[in-house]
């Protein structure tokens, strides 16, 4: 170029030299083209401009600014490459240039951020063509209205202003820059801005409260919360001398209009007791008395109530109010056909819907038990039957998701109903395993000892349903598991505590900015 630009002490090399120079990189002033051809040298207070190149790459022509005077400079070249003429060039080479300045280096979502700008050599009225492209990800769909457009060039100047949306997604920091180009394809780039970071406003305000103890109680609203997410399940039935009680039910409600510093009822439903009667206990229903709506899920019925009476297991609890409304999985009945004397060999009504909890297998005698449903979303799963002279039913799964304040090592969804019992007096003949994730397993392991109680449900213990406590021949049901898990039926007969117990309910709350207005796993 006009001045030696290198990287060592050219003193003796001919031509004079400048002494030691350092080197220059994109980031310390090169420029270049999508070609990855040297657009600009900025060698601090001098400027190399409009770069020419003939077709094998050799530059043949430039601008050189130094001291506020610019010159032009046209190259020749030996037949074997070499620089032959240096020859000053008047008027310097036509040189269109931008420069892009943004108003700020991060923004916030929501506020906007202004590029102003500069060109030299372009004539006003000229059209420019921009993209927003995405730095730390190359897809940048749903941060902007749009992310191309155009402006026209008046006194040498443009403005673009950009504002990142005010979404509630949490999608943490993204980077993005302006690209100007002159063709409305965009295939021909002229510059491109610094780096721009968004600032996601979203994150970090989303918290969650449980509440599982049965009973009525209060939450006070946080300082400047005015949204939450609440989830409720009814307590799930208890299991009755035959059949399984019936799975809470459940509903979603997003409030957009909670008062910071309010105090708000809720009531969480407990679970059916076990109890001396052939007909089980219904479960209790769980609410929150939110401002004008009351969002609400009954209790799973009893085996023998809630409607059904005789051979049919309890129907399952029902949500109301909610923007999503679950319907817990109905106990299993008995019958004759096609296991003896009590029970289904399956209970396809058994799993809880939209949220709500699986229903209690049904007990059986001289026969294999019924498993217990698989609990919806963050319910629990219904427990197995107990069975006389058979294989004890399995308790139902807990749902896919896990509450935030129970996620441990191990624990891959909802808490599943505990197992139902055998009477132990076959060999080889087990109670039922517990559902997964932390169901306990049911006892009775066909040795002859009549060691014949069902299988706590999984949770916690003022939650999960209780185990039927088997009595000789009479198998013990499970308990269903927490929240809102119907209990399993007793094997054989109707003794007192043989039948598992229901789950209590659940009253789960997400408040802050962002939360979701759907089901989703709290991590």
């Amino acid at each position: 170029m006009g001045r030696y630009v290198g990287l060592t002490n050219n003193r003796g090399k001919g031509g004079g030299g400048l002494g030691p120079v350092k080197p220059y990189t994109r980031s310390t002033g090169i420029s270049t083209n999508t070609e990855n051809n040297v657009t600009e040298v900025i060698l601090d207070d001098v400027e190399y401009t409009a770069m020419q190149y003939d077709s094998v790459g050799l530059v043949t022509g430039y601008n050189e600014n130094f001291g506020g005077s610019k010159k032009g400079w046209v190259c020749t070249y030996t037949s074997q490459g070499l620089i032959n003429t240096v020859v000053e060039r008047v008027p310097p080479h036509y040189d269109p240039r931008y420069s892009i300045t943004p108003s700020v280096t991060s923004v916030d979502e929501g506020s906007p951020v202004t590029f102003n700008i500069s060109t030299v050599d372009i004539v006003d009225g000229t059209t420019v063509y921009y993209s927003l492209v995405g730095v730390s990800t190359n897809a940048l769909t749903g941060d902007f209205s749009s992310l191309t457009g155009d402006f026209t060039v008046n006194s040498s100047v443009g403005v673009v202003t950009a504002t990142p949306l005010a979404d509630t997604a949490t999608e943490g920091t993204e980077t993005f820059k302006l690209t100007l180009y002159s063709d409305a394809g965009r295939t021909l780039e002229l510059k491109s801005s610094a780096t721009i970071t968004i600032n996601d406003t979203s994150i970090s305000t989303v918290n969650n409260v449980a509440f599982y103890t049965p009973g009525t109680t209060s939450w006070v609203c946080p300082a400047a919360v005015t949204e939450a997410r609440v989830i409720v399940i009814g307590g799930g039935g208890s299991g009755g001398g035959s059949g399984g009680g019936a799975g809470g039910g459940a509903a979603l409600k997003k409030y957009t209009n909670l008062s910071p510093g309010t105090t708000y009822s809720l009531t969480v439903g407990a679970g059916g007791a076990r109890l001396n009667s052939s007909n089980g206990n219904n479960g209790g229903t769980s609410e929150f008395q939110g401002p004008g709506v009351t969002v609400s899920a009954t209790g799973g019925a009893g085996w023998g109530n809630g409607g059904n009476s005789g051979q049919y297991g309890g129907g399952g609890g029902q949500g109301s109010n909610g923007d999503i409304n679950g319907t817990g999985g109905n106990g299993s009945p008995y019958d004759n056909n096609p296991v003896s004397a009590y029970g289904y060999s399956t209970n396809p009504q058994g799993a809880g819907t939209n949220g709500g909890a699986g229903g209690g297998g049904g007990g059986a005698d001289n026969g294999d038990a019924i498993n217990g449903g698989a609990g919806s979303e963050f319910a629990g799963g219904g427990g197995g039957g107990g069975s006389d002279n058979g294989q004890g039913g399995d308790g139902g799964q807990g749902g896919p998701l896990r509450i935030k304040e129970f996620i441990t090592a191990g624990k891959a969804r909802g808490f599943g109903g505990g197992g139902g019992g055998t009477d132990g007096t076959n060999a080889g003949v087990f109670g039922g395993p517990g559902g997964a994730a932390d169901g306990q397993v049911g006892q009775g392991y066909g040795d002859g000892t009549n060691d014949n109680d069902g299988g706590d449900g999984g949770g916690p213990s003022v939650n999960r349903g209780e185990k039927g406590l088997g009595q000789g021949q009479n198998a013990g049901g499970g308990g269903g598991g927490a929240f809102g898990g119907g209990g399993g039926g007793a094997g054989h007969n109707d003794s007192n505590n043989v039948m598992g117990a229901g789950a209590g309910g659940l009253v789960y709350i997400t408040y802050g900015t962002g939360i979701p207005s759907t089901y989703s796993e709290e991590n």
